[in-house]
């Protein structure tokens, strides 16, 4: 209420710097006077009917909204995790992982039951091995297969996350809110990751399948996957990453017409839908 305490100016510089070319991260920052109408009333109004529900923290605090414009968190954040926010290490190498050219990254989000764990890692690694073997075929726009055309092998990334990873609370919350009853569900899940950082839809527990798991990685490798991205299930991921130097790089290592066209930056990596700028 009124002025921003100078207390809170660390974590809101890391914040407000994160959206910037220099540090292109798909967050938007904003500072709300609680005591101004005007202030909040610029908010969708999901996120004003939020503000200040269910929680003892008093202002000043920070709220963590999705892109489905639901609280992620409401607390008051200082500069490690306010950074936390932004960059975590399963997050770092994600991105990496897609800028390098992998179709997508499996995110096994692990739960409390060391066999389930291991398990559903299993199938993960036996479907990444049959997409590096050529026997994956990737799904056409239409969503069916191709026929008479040669497979081609492709890359696919693997990352294990721990629930209780301290570094990773906010990439965790992000996961569980890519649908809306996943809190409920104590099993493993896996999530297909692609293109600018989109999480799928998970597979959970026994649905964590062979059958599945090639579904997902045709699904990944296939060029229609971010064309029709806002057509598809899932949610965009908090991610720091510059995705048009990324295009660039893969056109060029990829080097013909066909790799530039699919790889240019508005088809591989659509732009981020920012909640705040579709109301304008």
């Amino acid at each position: 209420e009124g002025e921003p305490d100078p207390a809170d100016d660390a974590a809101n510089e890391v914040l407000a710097n994160a959206g910037t070319e220099e540090h292109p991260a798909n967050v938007r920052f904003l500072e709300i006077d609680l005591s101004d109408p005007d202030d909040i009333q610029q908010l969708p109004r999901e996120m004003q009917m939020a503000i200040g529900q269910g929680s003892d923290v008093q202002p000043p605090y920070h709220c963590v909204f999705s892109p489905h414009n639901r609280l992620l968190m409401q607390d008051r954040l200082d500069e490690t995790t306010a950074q936390q926010l932004i960059e975590s290490p399963a997050r770092q190498k994600l991105t990496e992982l897609l800028k390098n050219g992998s179709a997508g990254v499996l995110v096994l989000l692990e739960c409390e039951n060391p066999e389930a764990n291991a398990q559903a890692l299993q199938e993960a690694e036996a479907a990444i091995a049959r997409a590096a073997a050529g026997e994956i075929q990737p799904f056409t726009l239409a969503g069916a297969e191709v026929d008479g055309e040669e497979v081609e092998p492709f890359e696919v990334g693997l990352i294990v996350v721990s629930r209780d990873d301290p570094e990773e609370q906010a990439l965790v919350n992000m996961l569980l809110d890519v649908e809306d009853d996943l809190r409920e569900f104590t099993e493993p899940m896996i999530f297909g990751v692609y293109g600018r950082g989109r999480a799928g839809w998970p597979y959970l527990g026994k649905g964590i399948t062979k059958e599945n798991m090639d579904d997902a990685l045709a699904f990944m490798s296939g060029a229609c996957s971010c064309e029709v991205k806002e057509q598809n299930p899932g949610m965009d991921l908090l991610v720091s990453a510059d995705w048009n130097a990324a295009a660039e790089f893969l056109a060029v290592q990829f080097q013909d017409e066909s790799a530039d066209e699919y790889l240019k930056a508005e088809a591989m990596f659509p732009a981020v839908i920012n909640t705040l700028e579709s109301q304008d």
